[in-house]
């Protein structure tokens, strides 16, 4: 968290001693006339935001009746894209996380798997559920956020939101992406550590409750039984 916060006090001295908005402005003002607008989705660069919200009634796959999930984005051509923390005993999850994914010019439509896996402490972590999407241009071009409801191949569902904005050859865009960057990095590690904090906590209460059902069930085999002839 310190080297985060040092980064993010990094980041903004260089800001101010770029002085970013008076070069922007300087750049605009010098620039070659602007080209007319180019509404072919093909010939652009995007950047899509996906946020990956929550799930609902996935299948319990532990003993105790509930799952450890998480969630894995891959490309169409299987790499690794993002991967959120784990939520621990539920099946019910809220991430809340957000992920950006740029889509290179040509790529005019991008599908996305979106697996959630089951966290096992020993063994191999097992699978949820899977579900797949597309990054279309032409569908996000209002460039608002969208509300993407997904079923999940095994069980369940997963809500994702996504946005999308035409990635920008200027020094604003880029200072602005790595503000954004740096502020979801510090937000995330701080909910993994309250989901951590609570996750252990949870695991001393559970515990306690073992412990106290042990020694009640041993207070009661060592009460004395009374042979009925004395009473």
């Amino acid at each position: 968290m310190n080297n985060i916060e040092a980064a993010r006090e990094n980041l903004n001295k260089l800001y101010n001693t770029m002085d970013v908005d008076y070069l922007a402005d300087l750049i605009q003002d010098s620039a070659p006339p602007v080209p007319e607008k180019n509404d072919n989705p093909e010939k652009m660069n995007y950047l899509f935001t996906i946020k990956i919200v929550r799930a609902e009634s996935l299948a319990a796959l532990d003993a105790n009746g509930l799952s450890d999930p998480y969630c894995i984005l891959n490309d169409e051509k299987g790499r690794h894209l993002a991967q959120t923390r784990v939520i621990y005993e539920t099946l019910n999850p809220r991430w809340d996380e957000a992920f950006d994914i740029s889509v290179e010019i040509g790529d005019q439509m991008r599908w996305v798997s979106v697996t959630v896996w089951d966290s096992d402490q020993l063994g191999t972590d097992d699978i949820c559920g899977r579900a797949y999407f597309k990054l279309d241009p032409v569908y996000f071009g209002d460039f608002l956020p969208h509300d993407v409801w997904l079923d999940l191949e095994q069980q369940g569902k997963l809500l994702l939101r996504i946005s999308m904005e035409g990635e920008k050859d200027d020094i604003q865009f880029h200072f602005g992406k790595a503000f954004r960057v740096l502020k979801r990095t510090g937000d995330d590690m701080s909910r993994r550590i309250l989901d951590r904090v609570r996750y252990c906590n949870l695991l001393k209460a559970s515990s306690k409750l073992r412990l106290l059902i042990v020694v009640q069930s041993l207070a009661i085999t060592d009460i004395p039984i009374l042979d009925p002839v004395h009473l």
